[in-house]
């Protein structure tokens, strides 16, 4: 999900030796990223143009069941392009590391796309925080961001089912960078990832993460009432899976249904179809 550490999370990864984007691709820092995003503008804006034409965006996303459908429907050729989109933006010969939260909804179509072995590192962070980050950067109040939230999260574990994942906290990295990449270096190896972990790397880790990164801090008691049962639930199912999984089950996450979330995202969805028959323009650097 947005907010969630997944910039600090990929470039501490790229110290160990994963390959970001070509240098001229990367995502210009900006103000709440002032440290750069670390990933492709491309494939942002193809991710981006994937969800347009599902009839949303990152502020308004589908469903998962819709994505699924969609991605079965589409032809060969467009998986050959999105291929050859993601090489052009990752040509190194050695491992790379691609971080755009809008794979949590689009992840099926780039797996059809890129068919190959991959493993996931999944950055999670209390969901008040998340929201606090949000209205701050955007402007969202808390119930749009517990709901975009909910949606990110619950299709990205359901389209991670069965695959290689390592659910890791925001708070662990920036409290403990060495324990994170030894994690880190670890899980890379196990899939069959060449990375060599030396005392230099952890110091520059420790040199790009500092508490500053962190603007908003929660208690991870999230029984005041902002969240829905269900939102509790997935973020405890969350919280209680930290570690690495081979192949992540969601058996033990119990949901309820889903209207509160449903209902909030599909206004705002219906906001951006109404946007676009319009010719309102929406500016999407801020995803």
């Amino acid at each position: 999900m947005h907010r969630s550490g997944t910039s600090a999370a990929t470039r501490s990864l790229s110290f160990l030796g994963l390959a970001t984007c070509r240098p001229f691709d990367l995502l210009p820092a900006l103000a709440g990223n002032e440290r750069g995003h670390w990933e492709s503008r491309s494939l942002t804006l193809l991710n981006e143009s994937l969800l347009n034409e599902m009839d949303a965006a990152w502020w308004c996303p589908p469903r998962s069941d819709e994505v699924i459908r969609w991605s079965a429907q589409l032809e060969r050729t467009t998986f050959d392009r999105l291929r050859d989109a993601h090489r052009a933006a990752h040509p190194a010969a050695r491992p790379w590391v691609w971080k755009d939260p809008r794979l949590c909804l689009t992840l099926p179509v780039w797996k059809e796309a890129l068919a190959g072995r991959y493993a996931t590192v999944l950055m999670i962070r209390n969901p008040l925080e998340i929201a606090d980050s949000l209205a701050v950067r955007n402007g969202m109040n808390r119930t749009w961001a517990l709901a975009l939230w909910e949606r990110y999260l619950s299709s990205a574990v359901e389209h991670l089912e069965g695959s290689p994942v390592w659910l890791s906290r925001y708070g662990d990295l920036l409290t403990d960078p060495p324990g994170w990449c030894r994690t880190a270096s670890q899980v890379l190896r196990s899939n069959g990832l060449e990375v060599e972990l030396r005392p230099e790397t952890i110091d520059h880790v420790r040199s790009f993460l500092t508490e500053d990164l962190r603007h908003h801090t929660h208690a991870p008691d999230l029984s005041s009432g902002e969240l829905t049962e269900r939102q509790k639930a997935l973020w405890h199912w969350l919280d209680s899976s930290v570690g690495f999984h081979p192949r992540l089950s969601t058996t033990s996450l119990r949901s309820g249904p889903p209207e509160d979330e449903s209902l909030e995202l599909a206004t705002h969805r219906r906001t951006f179809i109404e946007m676009r028959q319009n010719g309102v323009d929406h500016d999407d650097d801020e995803g």
